[in-house]
């Protein structure tokens, strides 16, 4: 008796389960981002981990061991490094925050008071009631509560972090066949493939990110300290790096934090010394680090981007933030893969 053969899944049931995916981890969102996070840090650190195998001849096990140890070893001193540094910066900003709002409204007005619309507005006066709203809920039965189960999320989220880590670090090429099987047998060749294509777009654009925060922290804190000579110089340099991994929006934000601060501390003449930093750094990351780092990655419409970028966060929060662009980059693969191909004829 012949064996029963099933029948090919229909691509509209796949389109279904596709939907039912997005629908789940919108549901997720939340959880999803501790997983995030740690498989982009495993998947960077595959090349080191593939290298000790091959080159050593250590075990999958052995080598992922090896490869976690320097992982952590680094993220460790990086954020003890952080945490060190900024401490003494943020308690200076706090403590120097009612000041410097106050001088840069007396420099903005070009006095203690201006009269707007009819209405005459103290500078002195204006930086403690934003001061106030800032502080108004601070202490707050309320507002501990809050602070408190944020705080044990991100220290549950942290610890997940580093487990997950070495998890992916361990079993990722059988976590990527369990994924790949998930697709029907008759579609895996060509996801396959696909898979194939995108694979060194998204390593290049995650090594990317990195070397673009790195470059943009340390180019901006030698800009900030000895060109514009501010205070706060390496926490202004880490925002803005974090802030240049948000295409557009981010850059835009970091210049004004830094050019207001100028304003402030140096007066009207800071404007020029400020045009010339940002005029340079924009060049060096948008016309020599961004293309030669990220290559294909960073080659779509910054409309595309800014699109994917408020999609993303609309449907998935910060997880959506950080998988915007690559999954946009990642369509635009799969696209080029099926318009690549010769159309069938009609019969």
């Amino acid at each position: 008796m012949a064996q029963d053969r099933r029948a090919p899944v229909n691509k509209w049931a796949v389109a279904l389960a596709v939907a039912v995916a997005l629908a789940f981890l919108y549901v997720v969102r939340l959880a999803v981002l501790p997983f995030l996070i740690a498989a982009a840090i495993a998947y960077v650190a595959e090349p080191p981990n593939l290298w000790l195998r091959r080159r050593l001849g250590l075990s999958r096990e052995a080598a992922a061991i090896a490869t976690y140890a320097v992982v952590m070893a680094f993220l460790g001193g990086l954020g003890y490094w952080v945490a060190v540094t900024l401490s003494a910066d943020l308690g200076a900003a706090f403590h120097d925050a009612p000041q410097l709002l106050h001088k840069f409204f007396a420099e903005l007005f070009g006095g203690e008071q201006i009269d707007l619309f009819g209405r005459r507005i103290d500078a002195g006066q204006l930086s403690q009631q934003i001061l106030d709203a800032l502080t108004a809920d601070i202490g707050s039965p309320q507002q501990i509560l809050t602070t408190a189960i944020y705080g044990f999320a991100t220290i549950t989220g942290a610890v997940l972090v580093i487990v997950l880590i070495f998890y992916f670090l361990h079993a990722g090429p059988q976590l990527a066949a369990g994924a790949l099987w998930l697709v029907p047998p008759e579609y895996r060749e060509e996801v396959a493939e696909i898979a194939r294509e995108i694979d060194p777009l998204l390593r290049r654009y995650l090594v990317g990110l990195f070397v673009i925060f790195v470059f943009a922290t340390i180019a901006s804190w030698i800009a900030i300290r000895f060109a514009l000579g501010l205070p706060f110089a390496v926490l202004l340099a880490l925002l803005t790096g974090l802030l240049e991994l948000i295409p557009v929006i981010g850059p835009m934000t970091s210049a004004a934090l830094v050019g207001l601060l100028a304003l402030e501390r140096h007066g009207f003449w800071a404007v020029v010394a400020f045009a010339v930093y940002v005029t340079v750094f924009r060049l060096l990351i948008d016309r020599v680090v961004g293309p030669v780092v990220l290559g294909r990655a960073a080659q779509l419409h910054p409309t595309v981007v800014m699109f994917a970028f408020l999609a993303g966060g609309l449907f998935l929060g910060v997880a959506g933030v950080i998988l915007a662009v690559p999954v946009a980059a990642s369509v635009k693969v799969v696209l080029e893969h099926y318009y690549s191909q010769p159309t069938r004829r009609a019969p």
